[in-house]
């Protein structure tokens, strides 16, 4: 695909072409009393301006997968679930883990009966594979 049929955007972390946008996806497994949702995905190639590129081991460029989720706890206890610390396995067998620094706070402990919804959580190739 050439360049121009991608969506591109800028800001000062750098340029962005955006291969896949906010496309709905309705993922929802039941772990124990958490209700995880991935209702959203996005997909897009950075170039990392010079200025933000200690963020991503000094790499010119990554490719980040953005996830919408959106957790709940059923139960009355609190309850720890951290999925900002998963890892992901591409079609070509590539393992990353969820990259923290990128992502919005979407892990830790979840009083009773609460539900969280996070903008994204991100995985980028500047991970160390697994």
């Amino acid at each position: 695909m050439k360049e121009e049929e991608f969506e591109v955007q800028e800001d000062e972390v750098g340029r962005s072409q955006i291969y896949m946008k906010n496309r709905n996806l309705g993922i929802e497994e039941t772990i124990g009393p958490i209700i995880f949702q991935i209702d959203k995905v996005q997909t897009l190639r950075l170039e990392v301006a010079s200025d933000y590129r200690f963020m991503f081991d000094d790499q010119k460029e990554v490719t980040i997968v953005s996830f919408n989720v959106i957790v709940e706890n059923t139960s009355d206890e609190t309850v720890s679930f951290h999925p900002n610390q998963a890892r992901l396995v591409t079609n070509t067998g590539e393992q990353v883990n969820a990259d923290i620094v990128i992502s919005e706070d979407v892990g830790g402990e979840f009083l009773g009966k609460v539900k969280k919804k996070v903008g994204y959580c991100s995985m980028s190739n500047r991970c160390r594979k697994s």
